[in-house]
């Protein structure tokens, strides 16, 4: 019995790249496998080869669906990460508007592209107020 355990054990990765098995018995009662048919009569055995580890229907469904799920949650941080970043440069644009008016309400002077200071009419000065007012007010929380 341990003989043929043996012999079985030996065989088994030979029947996974065997594609025809031949099975005969001997003028001694042996029954004998090989992948070569022998000279006198055999009988072919047909072997299954077992399917894969991992790679049947069901795991490629959980494989696909761990994909899918995957794919969204990714999708999501990025969401998440880009509205993160969008608010960030909003609150940055309304610190900027918030110093700007501060500097409106500190002096009636402007500073040119040349760092030099000028009058501003009293017109400019509560047009330029009131927009920067109206842009806080549409984007800004406070």
């Amino acid at each position: 019995m341990l003989r043929y355990s043996l012999f079985i054990i030996f065989l088994l990765p030979s029947l996974v790249l065997a594609t025809d098995l031949y099975r005969w018995t001997d003028e001694n009662g042996r029954v004998h496998f090989s992948d070569r048919a022998p000279e006198h009569e055999s009988e072919q055995v047909k072997v299954k080869a077992p399917p894969l580890i991992g790679q049947d229907e069901a795991v490629r469904q959980s494989n696909e669906r761990w994909q899918r799920l995957n794919s969204a949650e990714q999708q999501q941080r990025d969401e998440v990460s880009q509205q993160q970043q969008q608010a960030e440069q909003q609150q940055a644009h309304c610190e900027q508007a918030a110093r700007d008016l501060e500097k409106i309400d500190q002096a009636i002077s402007y500073i040119d592209e040349h760092d030099e200071d000028y009058e501003a009419s009293m017109q400019r000065f509560t047009a330029d107020t009131k927009r920067i007012n109206q842009w806080i007010a549409a984007n800004c929380s406070y």
